[in-house]
């Protein structure tokens, strides 16, 4: 806990909250420092705890949800620790990556995370591709709600009819992606 305040966080994250945190920034540093030198202003940040977007055979209606708005919140406040550590760091945004089978995948999901975060200290990568696979049909307009937090995008273009069929017989991430959801 002694260690939070030379990274300017509050205590009141709780003892694993902050033992989380102080993990995160101490397996980076190697990485932050390089990209740093190497004048990188935006880093991209992924979930991968829990995700099943590498099994072959999970679907992604099995993907990780959070449970409840505790859980939600506790993430947020993580989130904006990291974010913020690496802005007065090493001068990067944290852009988070929503991404199919993990926590925050859907339009709701992006919703809920942006309404949580602090802009300050939380960004947003905007993938058009999971956007529109998180069941965001038309991503324009949830773009549009959070394009002032866009530090960050990523353009894939889609095949409708794969995705309807990918969510219709249930497969999992990767299954979709070897059957073409996205174009390159």
């Amino acid at each position: 806990v002694a260690g939070l305040a030379a990274i300017g966080t509050a205590t009141s994250l709780g003892a694993i909250t902050c033992a989380v945190i102080l993990a995160e920034i101490a397996r980076c540093v190697a990485h932050m420092s390089k990209l740093q030198h190497n004048g990188v202003k935006v880093v991209v940040y992924g979930e991968v705890a829990g995700s099943i977007q590498g099994d072959m055979e999970r679907p992604l209606r099995e993907r990780p949800r959070f449970a409840g708005d505790a859980a939600w919140q506790a993430y947020a406040g993580r989130l904006d620790a990291f974010g913020a550590h690496l802005k007065r760091t090493y001068g990067i945004t944290l852009a988070y990556h929503h991404h199919m089978g993990a926590y925050v995948e859907s339009p709701d999901d992006i919703d809920t995370l942006m309404r949580l975060t602090d802009p300050a200290c939380t960004s947003l990568l905007f993938d058009t591709g999971h956007a529109y696979y998180g069941a965001a049909t038309d991503p324009v307009p949830l773009l549009k709600r959070h394009v002032s937090r866009v530090a960050h995008v990523h353009c894939k273009d889609v095949r409708p009819d794969v995705i309807a069929k990918a969510r219709n017989d249930g497969w999992s991430f990767l299954r979709g992606v070897l059957a073409g959801t996205f174009t390159v």
